[in-house]
């Protein structure tokens, strides 16, 4: 990739980091100008994914170019933290970028919308709606039928 990227003249405009910790990739996506999320629906966690780096990208207040599937279409869209290609289609990839590239107006908007859209997405907000499912599931004095596959269910005292 670096290669390509040097043979093209484009090391200038196309900075690859190394990787970094877990701890330390919103820090280090502060000030990109874009973050992508590449997946083909090539099995079903794929097409349903919601990325990590989607919610880290928008903590970082970097907007996205995603694989259009699903969720990533959702987020993206819904929120207006990024747009989408058709999976795979490299050159709509490079159509999308280039296109946000070059309407700074437009991806300055995304930029300030990722940081006002993150904190729905954060711990604080997620893990309420966990705790309070398991909340709902644990204290509930009545019995609780969970479906867990398609012809199985259990039973939760």
């Amino acid at each position: 990739m670096k290669s390509l990227i040097k043979s093209e003249g484009l090391s200038e405009r196309v900075v690859i980091i190394p990787p970094v910790s877990m701890n330390a990739m919103v820090i280090s996506a502060v000030g990109a100008d874009l973050g992508l999320a590449l997946y083909k629906p090539v099995n079903q966690n794929n097409l349903y994914a919601a990325p990590n780096k989607v919610f880290e990208y928008m903590m970082a207040g970097v907007p996205c170019v995603g694989s259009d599937l699903p969720y990533i279409r959702e987020i993206l869209c819904s929120c207006g933290v990024g747009e989408v290609f058709r999976p795979g289609d490299s050159q709509d990839m490079a159509r999308v970028i280039c296109e946000l590239l070059d309407t700074p107006e437009k991806l300055e908007v995304m930029k300030k919308r990722c940081l006002d859209q993150a904190s729905q997405f954060c711990w604080e907000a997620e893990g309420a709606k966990l705790l309070k499912a398991y909340d709902q599931i644990f204290n509930d004095s009545s019995k609780t039928h969970t479906q867990v596959g398609k012809n199985e269910s259990i039973t939760l005292n």
